[in-house]
């Protein structure tokens, strides 16, 4: 079973091998094992699980195990970086940003696990092109890798952005947003 590619890796399983296939079926990464005590001896088991694809050189994955718990990221050199045990990860790592969600509300982490956009939003995206579509308060708006507002939360609804251009409405009217303005 394989999973959607995403820089020309796709997260695979199977009976004998789990890991990353190129676009040609060459094996590229395997999933790191473990050691697991099953009550009747010990076992390797995968420490960890694909959830996403490659995206900026990172693909997040959920840890299985104790020494590899919660949402991490792995890039393709096969090291892990922990995000936490506490967040759901919503969307691919981007332009340096994943979007996680904690306690009802989103923020955005780096690849060190730091959070770098406050929890502060009911919705987000991923980040495209430096920007992400929040929602506060039922308003729509964006934000930038900061967390700085870059268009007003007071539209009734947005898109999410596309190589730089999203739609956005405002009342009952429908507009063009172009971020690179």
């Amino acid at each position: 079973l394989a999973q959607n590619f995403g820089e020309g890796w796709a997260y695979v399983h199977d009976a004998d091998w789990n890991g990353y296939i190129n676009t040609v079926g060459e094996r590229m990464l395997q999933v790191k094992q473990v050691p697991v005590d099953t009550g009747m001896g010990v076992q390797m088991q995968n420490a960890y699980d694909g959830q996403y694809k490659f995206n900026d050189g990172y693909a997040v994955v959920i840890g299985l195990h104790s020494d590899y718990s919660g949402s991490l990221l792995l890039d393709k050199s096969g090291n892990l970086y922990p995000l936490g045990t506490d967040i759901t990860v919503t969307d691919v790592y981007s332009d340096g940003r994943v979007p996680v969600y904690k306690n009802g509300m989103y923020g955005a982490m780096d690849a060190n696990g730091n959070l770098a956009v406050p929890y502060l939003y009911s919705y987000m995206t991923r980040f495209d092109n430096g920007v992400a579509v929040v929602q506060q308060n039922n308003r729509y708006g964006v934000i930038d890798v900061h967390g700085n507002i870059v268009v007003p939360i007071e539209w009734a609804f947005m898109s999410s952005f596309c190589n730089g251009v999203g739609t956005a409405r405002f009342a009952h009217d429908s507009s063009s947003t172009d971020n690179k303005n």
